[in-house]
C-alpha cells in the first residue's frame, strides 16, 4: 500500500512540475522572449514527460482524442518545409505539447488546479498593469515594462495598449486568456470578486484596442454559457436580459468618463477593418492553388512571403488566418489532419458538458477546468479566422492545455462516475 501511495504521489508531483514547465515560459514574458530558454524548457518538458510515463505504468492510457491528435503529426513532420530548412523550434514545441496533452489521461487531477491558478494569477500581471497605465498610474510599471521587454522598444502599440509587452497583440493574448480563466473560475465559485476580476480583464482588453480577441472572446463566452446552460435558458432569460442592460449602462457610463477606452470600436468599424489582411489571405490562396493536395510544406508561408502592401514590403509574417495558412502549407490533406482533431475535441468537450448537465453536477469541482476547456477551444477556433493562434505560443499552449483537460475528462468518465472522484480540484 505504501509503495502505491508513493507511486501516485510521485506521479502527481511530476505532472504538476511538467504543467509548470509548459506554462511558465509562455506566461512570463521575459522568458518567452528568450529563445534559448524556450529550447531548454522544451527539453525539460520532454524530460519530465518521460519520467511521468515511466512512473505512471498502467495509469497512462490513450484516448480517442489522443489518437485523433496524433494524426496532426503527418503534415507537420512528413511534409515540413521548416524541418528541411533546419527550423526545429515550433515543430518541437508541437510534439512536446502533444505528449503533454496525451498524459492528461493520468488518474491524478491536482495538475488541473495547478494549471488553472497559474494562468489566473500570472495573467493578472498584464491586465492590471494595463488598467493602471490606462489611468496614468505608473507605480514603476514603465520600468517594469522595460524589464519585461528586456530593455527593448514597443514594436506596435503604446505604453497602455502593449502594457508590459513589446506588442499590443501579445498583451491582448494574455488578457484574453485571463478573461477565459476567470470566467471559468466564476462559473464554479459564483463569487462576486471573481466576477469583478473578469469584468476588469474585459476593460483591460478594451484598452489594448485589439478587435479580433475582443470579438472572439465575446463569442466564446456567449456560446459556452449557452452550451453549459442548455435546457435551462428559459429560466435564465430574465437574468441574462438584466445583465445585458446593466452591461450596456455600465459601458455608457465608462464611455462618458473615458471615451478613448472604446477606440477599439473605431478600429473595428473604420475604413480598413481588415487591416490589409486580404493581401495576406490572397497570398495564401495562391500558394494553395499551386499545390492543392499537399501544399508547399509546413512553415513555408512565413518563410517565403514577400509582398508589397501600400508600397510597404511585407515579409516573415503569418497569414492572420490559420485555416488559410494551413491550406497553403499543407493542402487539403493537411487541413483535414489538423482540423479533424480540433473538431473532435470540441465535440467531445460538449458531450462532457451534457453529461454534467444530465447528472446535475453543476457544483462539481470539475466545472472550472471544463468551462475553461470549452470556452478556450471556441475562442481559439474563432480567433483563428483573423489571427495566428497556432503560431503564437501564448495561445497555442493554453489551447493544448484545454485539449489536455478534455483528454482527462473523457478518460475519467469512462473509468468512473465523475462525482466519485476526490473533490480537491479547486
Amino acid at each position: 500500500m505504501t509503495g502505491i501511495y508513493r507511486k501516485i504521489n510521485t506521479n502527481e508531483l511530476l505532472m504538476q512540475i511538467t504543467t509548470l514547465f509548459v506554462l511558465l515560459p509562455i506566461l512570463i514574458y521575459p522568458l518567452l522572449r528568450q529563445s534559448n530558454f524556450i529550447k531548454i524548457a522544451v527539453g525539460l518538458v520532454l524530460g519530465c514527460l518521460f519520467l511521468v510515463l515511466v512512473v505512471s505504468g498502467g495509469v497512462f492510457s490513450f484516448t480517442k482524442i489522443s489518437i485523433a491528435w496524433l494524426i496532426s503529426l503527418f503534415p507537420i513532420l512528413f511534409n515540413s518545409y521548416a524541418l528541411q530548412t533546419g527550423v526545429f523550434g515550433f515543430t518541437l514545441w508541437w510534439v512536446a505539447l502533444l505528449f503533454f496533452m496525451i498524459i492528461g489521461a493520468t488518474k491524478n487531477h491536482k495538475w488541473l488546479k495547478t494549471a488553472i491558478w497559474t494562468m489566473a494569477i500570472l495573467t493578472c500581471i498584464y491586465a492590471f498593469s494595463t488598467i493602471l497605465l490606462g489611468l496614468n498610474i505608473d507605480l514603476g510599471l514603465s520600468q517594469l515594462g522595460n524589464l519585461f521587454r528586456n530593455g527593448g522598444t514597443i514594436y506596435k502599440g503604446d505604453m497602455v495598449s502593449a502594457g508590459l509587452t513589446a506588442h499590443y497583440s501579445h498583451n491582448g493574448m494574455y488578457i484574453s486568456l485571463g478573461i477565459v480563466v476567470w470566467f471559468a473560475i466564476s462559473c464554479y465559485t459564483k463569487k462576486k470578486l471573481h466576477y469583478a476580476i473578469t469584468v476588469a480583464f474585459v476593460v483591460a482588453l478594451l484598452l489594448t484596442q485589439k478587435r479580433g480577441p475582443l470579438i472572439a472572446v465575446a463569442l466564446a463566452i456567449a456560446l459556452a454559457y449557452f452550451i453549459i446552460n442548455l435546457g435551462q435558458m428559459k429560466k435564465k432569460i430574465a437574468r441574462i436580459f438584466v445583465g445585458v442592460i446593466a452591461a450596456v449602462a455600465l459601458c455608457y457610463v465608462v464611455y462618458l468618463a473615458n471615451p478613448s477606452l472604446f477606440s477599439v470600436f473605431d478600429r473595428l468599424f473604420g475604413e480598413d477593418g481588415l487591416s490589409n489582411r486580404e493581401y495576406l489571405w490572397d497570398y495564401a490562396v495562391q500558394l494553395f492553388k499551386a499545390n492543392i493536395l499537399l501544399g508547399a510544406g509546413w512553415g513555408y508561408y512565413p518563410a517565403n512571403i514577400n509582398i508589397d502592401i501600400n508600397n510597404v514590403s511585407v515579409s516573415s509574417i503569418h497569414a492572420h488566418n490559420i485555416y488559410l495558412e494551413i491550406l497553403a502549407d499543407t493542402g487539403i490533406i493537411g487541413l483535414i489532419c489538423i482540423i479533424i482533431p480540433m473538431a473532435f475535441t470540441l465535440a467531445s468537450t460538449i458531450k462532457i458538458v451534457k453529461y454534467i448537465n444530465k447528472k446535475n453536477l453543476k457544483t462539481s469541482m470539475f466545472l472550472a477546468p471544463l468551462v475553461f476547456s470549452l470556452t478556450y477551444q471556441i475562442f481559439f477556433l474563432v480567433y483563428g479566422l483573423s489571427g495566428n493562434p497556432i503560431y503564437d505560443y501564448q495561445m497555442l499552449v493554453p489551447y493544448m492545455l484545454s485539449v489536455a483537460f478534455a483528454v482527462y475528462f473523457t478518460s475519467q468518465i469512462k473509468k468512473q462516475p465523475i462525482n466519485s472522484i476526490s473533490k480537491e480540484v479547486l
